[in-house]
């Protein structure tokens, strides 16, 4: 007959393994089974509004807009920056939502929105996507926040040609408004003038040894910021004599910021209207 003391032995190692994974299967079982968070979930409404984006060509959005707004109410502007900023979605379709989301927030006096929004501007200035970087450059200029001339003067730095060139004819755009008593946005630091100064002779907007958009509107920028610590750069154009234009223009520029001739018109040979190029260079 077998010891009693054994009949009471205590449960081996693997049992004990046994037991913990069938506590653990029944605690992740109700979390395998239940809805994800409303977060993760595309609402029907999301989903709806992805499908119209998707139908539209890019510069027929506008008339979407009142639309949205009217099916919606103020809640499309929320919407809206959710699916610029999906990454799941075309790069179409967020350019779209981002830009269109913009044009209603600055309608609104809302901060919290209006916070949103540039939260949204300034994650898609960092996006891989050339059109993403070029929709929120446009979408800065919708907005206009305290830091818009700084914001554009970063895009100078960008690879795409057709970034820069956006950036820097806003940029001219704003210094020949700068005295607009209602204008939200404050004057550019020195760094975002020396940034100006540097797209002047950046190789990147030169073909040939011909200025490519970029330079000219540069120039009309820092003329119209009166920007005197930056002569040196302009006057560096005046010796390189690459491009009669562009000498006439720097020509021009360095009186303008010397105050010795008014300030330049911002729509001029500075800022050409010409179409920008639809792809990067």
């Amino acid at each position: 007959m077998a010891d009693a003391r054994h009949s009471h032995r205590l449960p081996s190692l693997r049992s004990y393994s046994g037991l913990i994974y069938a506590a653990l299967a029944l605690m992740i079982a109700p979390l395998a089974s239940a809805s994800p968070p409303a977060s993760i979930r595309k609402s029907s409404r999301y989903e709806s509004l992805v499908r119209e984006i998707r139908q539209i060509s890019s510069g027929e959005y506008h008339s979407w807009i009142s639309r949205w707004k009217q099916r919606w109410g103020s809640s499309i502007m929320t919407l809206l920056l959710e699916v610029s900023q999906d990454a799941e979605q075309p790069e179409k379709v967020r350019s779209i939502a981002l830009m269109s989301a913009t044009e209603l927030v600055k309608e609104t006096a809302s901060p919290r929105l209006h916070t949103q929004a540039q939260e949204a501007l300034n994650q898609s200035l960092k996006s891989p996507l050339w059109l993403m970087r070029l929709s929120a450059i446009k979408g800065f200029k919708q907005l206009e926040p305290e830091t818009l001339a700084d914001a554009l003067a970063q895009a100078l730095e960008d690879p795409a040609l057709v970034v820069r060139a956006e950036a820097a004819r806003n940029l001219c755009s704003l210094a020949n408004s700068e005295q607009d008593g209602n204008r939200k946005w404050r004057a550019p630091s020195q760094q975002s003038l020396k940034m100006l100064a540097h797209a002047l002779h950046d190789p990147r907007n030169y073909s040939e040894g011909k200025p490519v958009w970029v330079p000219q509107s540069a120039l009309c920028a820092l003329a119209g910021f009166h920007a005197q610590s930056e002569l040196p750069a302009i006057s560096r154009l005046l010796h390189q004599g690459q491009d009669p234009e562009l000498f006439r223009l720097a020509a021009l520029s360095l009186k303008t910021v010397k105050k010795e001739t008014p300030r330049l018109p911002a729509r001029s040979s500075h800022a050409p209207d010409a179409p920008l190029p639809s792809e990067p260079q």
